[in-house]
């Protein structure tokens, strides 16, 4: 009996957490009839997915000491009534702001819901059992991404895109009900009071850093705005860092960075976050631009990524439980590298060959950052410290994809224009300005094409320097991957060290 009910609560924080990951794919199908019915601006739209993605990523590893401290199924049942207060919020807005505002209170629910959700797992179930627990928590979890799409696409041809955001009310209501008689509170062990100061910190240092990164291309690197954002992420970095020496319970304590296992899932997590991001923001692009896919099989071939994810978590969870999760991540960090090497091979034509395979390995990738990391930090880290651990996991997948999705689209533009630029020599002043219009906005490259004396001509060339920018977008995911692959094996041979 003891047995099924922590299996009924595994089902109930699994729903919980499930329409957090929805939520990552649902709602950017919403976003063009949005942006029709509330007369949005495209910085107001960018904000819309941004807002939330900025909350999760400050708020994250805050969110689980104060469940620590708290109570873990306490703040675990308040962020899912608030989640489900924002979403009803966001789908009765009226106006751009609203939405925005809501988002951005899904975001930290969604940094409450996923690692603490995690953490209470963690508790449940005895150490030889977490795996298989974990492996139905990513079957779940990676059904949210992998219906979004679809599910979102029907949602909103059906009600409006109000829909997308009402849809997660009765998940969180059967979650909750789940939870209700099963899930224990548990809380630290050790009597801790909440670093105000360290957690002020660190979502003014988050904050600073990913909120620069994801508008220097609108406000331009060299604005006062992007300058100042980026000297705010310095000094309140070197202000965190001196106050988690000083204060008595620091929200990231420093033997955490002393344990082999914490900065190298670290590491993993960030280089797949990274190329989660330009994965799902370039090959859109590049199958309905370059190689003239329809808008429905664009969504089939991208479909293949969140389907790996969904149909392998079973498959990853009973490895976890055999080699161990920390082989397990050795193998994630060897797909990604895989998955970005075949991304660097894609051309002008499309090859099945090649982009089946690698968006497969990406999915692998993206099964195993889901469970594994988790699983090795919770065996290796001490429940004081568990579900910061967890919730710095979380933060570094959002910031490695904030962070390297801007580093990469600069990289896209910058190499983009040298092709086009090398190739017409001579251009009057409003075909340079036409050139430039194609790097910001390449899906509308037959169009921009047509204005030139030779229009098949120029829409090779663009294809030519659109590939060019694909490419060097995914040179420096290969170093991360690298970087992760070789710290992971490296901390595979150390002898643990617990925090």
């Amino acid at each position: 009996m003891e047995n099924l009910s922590k299996y009924i609560a595994l089902i109930g924080i699994s729903l919980l957490s499930f329409t957090g990951f929805l939520d990552v794919t649902i709602v950017s199908t919403a976003l063009p009839n949005m942006q029709a019915s509330l007369h949005m601006s495209v910085t107001e739209l960018q904000w819309v997915m941004n807002a939330c993605f900025l909350s999760v990523s400050a708020f994250m590893a805050s969110m689980g000491r104060v469940a620590d401290i708290y109570g873990r199924r306490k703040v675990f049942y308040i962020g899912a009534i608030v989640f489900g207060l924002a979403s009803l919020g966001a789908g009765l807005s009226t106006h751009a702001l609203g939405v925005i505002i809501s988002r951005a209170i899904q975001g930290i629910t969604v940094a409450i819901l996923v690692p603490v959700g995690v953490a209470i797992i963690q508790q449940l179930f005895e150490q030889g059992n977490v795996a298989k627990a974990m492996g139905i928590f990513g079957t779940i979890t990676g059904a949210g991404l992998a219906l979004g799409p679809v599910v979102g696409g029907a949602l909103v041809t059906a009600f409006g895109w109000p829909s997308v955001f009402y849809v997660n009310l009765p998940f969180i209501v059967i979650g909750l009900s789940l939870c209700l008689f099963t899930v224990k509170e548990s809380r630290s062990s050790t009597k801790m009071s909440l670093d105000w100061l360290g957690m002020l910190l660190l979502v003014v240092t988050i904050s600073s850093l990913v909120f620069a990164v994801v508008e220097a291309n609108n406000y331009g690197w060299d604005s006062l705005v992007i300058i100042s954002s980026f000297i705010i992420f310095a000094l309140s970095l070197g202000l965190f860092v001196i106050a988690e020496k000083k204060a008595a319970h620091p929200i990231m304590a420093p033997e955490l960075f002393k344990n082999r296992v914490f900065l190298p899932a670290m590491l993993f997590a960030f280089a797949a976050g990274s190329l989660m991001a330009i994965i799902l923001f370039i090959n859109p692009l590049y199958l309905s631009t370059i190689v003239n896919q329809s808008t429905w099989m664009t969504g089939v071939y991208l479909f293949i990524i969140p389907l790996v994810v969904m149909l392998s978590s079973p498959l990853v969870g009973q490895i976890n439980h055999r080699i161990g999760a920390h082989k397990a991540m050795i193998y994630g960090s060897l797909f990604l590298l895989l998955a970005t090497l075949g991304q660097i091979f894609f051309d002008m034509n499309l090859n099945l060959a090649l982009l089946v395979p690698s968006f497969i390995l990406f999915g692998l990738a993206w099964a195993i950052v889901n469970q594994s990391p988790g699983i090795a930090l919770g065996e290796a880290i001490h429940g004081d410290h568990l579900s910061v651990s967890l919730g710095a996991l979380f933060s570094f997948y959002n910031i490695g994809a904030a962070v390297m999705l801007a580093v990469s689209v600069t990289l896209f533009h910058w190499r983009t224009m040298t092709v086009l630029t090398n190739n017409f020599q001579a251009v009057s002043a409003q075909q340079g300005e036409l050139l430039k219009q194609f790097v910001s906005e390449p899906n509308h490259l037959m169009q921009i094409a047509t204005q030139f004396a030779n229009p098949n001509e120029a829409a090779t060339l663009f294809k030519q320097a659109f590939m060019a920018g694909s490419h060097a977008m995914f040179w420096p995911l290969i170093a991360l991957s690298l970087i992760s692959l070789w710290s992971l094996s490296l901390s595979g041979k150390r002898k643990v060290a617990t925090a």
